[in-house]
């Protein structure tokens, strides 16, 4: 569902489109021409509406700000939805959340994103326990929790937690006689402010992948034999390489050989594993760094080409195209010694 709306304005904004461009392209700027056309983002959410709460009225492309003893009137309208966060400084002013620069850049990299994930930060309030009413915020030591909507007589307490869904807690009565949440170390909250979820894009690949790089050339694969586009340099085609990389052999329980497929371990992988292996606490604090430093240096080996790999790589490569300039073993080792990093 769409939470993020682009409403043109005649304020001033770092955000705008130049209605003199032909492309829609959206910039972040502090500079103002006269051909801009200045934009604000409103974030918004599915929220029960308040007095006094500004909303975007989807139907009509408005802003609208709800008067006093109104709140009530709004719930479940079908075009007013809550602002939780804004560029408009007129709101800012009056209480609504700024957004900030890094989901401003992300989004004009992103313009045609019509929603957003937003969570709520929270903290604990110094309201006891036994003083909780309808409206509050509890949650448990387990996190369980949510906003109390009924304290009923038979000591029942309905919570409904933040993904929407309602569950029942028993309340114990506190020594003045209310009914109390306190039921598995039950704590009051309070929101504080909002925080923008920006999804994660996926990492570009790092070349080279074994004997392959992305190029215009026409190439033939020394694995497979067929033809491919690469770098001049390449021998092998992008699945051949891949394959490559993610294969080692292993020696199986009859002594004998197979060819083991494996997933490449990214580096934060490999670092999140070695941090919940607990390797790096054997010998004590004073040998950690330098056992983690050696851990490291040994998994990128794992992932690197020996000189002689590289060698014989090179050498079929010369092999396959044929080239009417011969080179020995040799003397392809003799260029790679030449020029390898010292």
């Amino acid at each position: 569902m769409k939470n993020i709306h682009l409403l043109p304005t005649e304020n001033p904004s770092r955000l705008w489109y130049n209605n003199l461009s032909d492309t829609d392209e959206l910039l972040l700027s502090i500079v103002e021409v006269e051909t801009s056309n200045n934009q604000h983002i409103y974030i918004t959410s599915d929220e029960e509406i308040k007095d006094e709460d500004y909303c975007v009225h989807t139907n009509q492309s408005s802003i609208i700000k709800i008067c006093e003893g109104e709140g009530k009137l709004m719930k479940g309208h079908l075009y007013l939805k809550k602002i939780i966060l804004t560029t408009d400084q007129d709101l800012i002013a009056d209480g609504v959340q700024s957004i900030d620069d890094e989901f401003l850049e992300w989004f004009v990299k992103n313009p045609s994103c019509e929603y957003i994930k937003t969570i709520r930060n929270k903290k604990l309030a110094s309201k006891n326990i036994f003083d909780a009413k309808e409206g509050d915020l509890v949650f448990n030591n387990h996190g369980c929790g949510g906003i109390i909507q009924e304290l009923s007589n038979d000591i029942r307490v309905h919570i409904v937690s933040e993904n929407g869904e309602g569950y029942m807690e028993t309340a114990i009565t506190a020594d003045n006689g209310i009914d109390t949440l306190i039921i598995n170390n039950y704590k009051v909250y309070e929101y504080t402010d909002y925080k923008i979820i920006i999804p994660k894009q996926e990492e570009p690949k790092q070349y080279p992948i074994g004997g392959y790089a992305p190029g215009y050339y026409g190439c033939t694969c020394i694995t497979c034999k067929k033809e491919f586009m690469g770098d001049k340099r390449a021998v092998q085609c992008e699945p051949c390489a891949t394959e490559m990389i993610n294969t080692k052999i292993v020696v199986n329980e009859s002594e004998g050989y197979e060819i083991e497929k494996t997933k490449q371990e990214t580096l934060e992988e490999a670092a999140e594993n070695f941090a919940n292996s607990k390797e790096w606490l054997n010998g004590g604090a004073s040998n950690w760094v330098q056992f983690s430093f050696k851990k490291g240096a040994d998994w990128q080996a794992e992932r690197m080409y020996s000189e002689k790999e590289v060698i014989d790589i090179l050498y079929s490569f010369h092999k396959e195209e044929n080239s009417r300039v011969v080179f020995s073993l040799s003397g392809i080792t003799k260029w790679f010694e030449q020029f390898k990093k010292k």
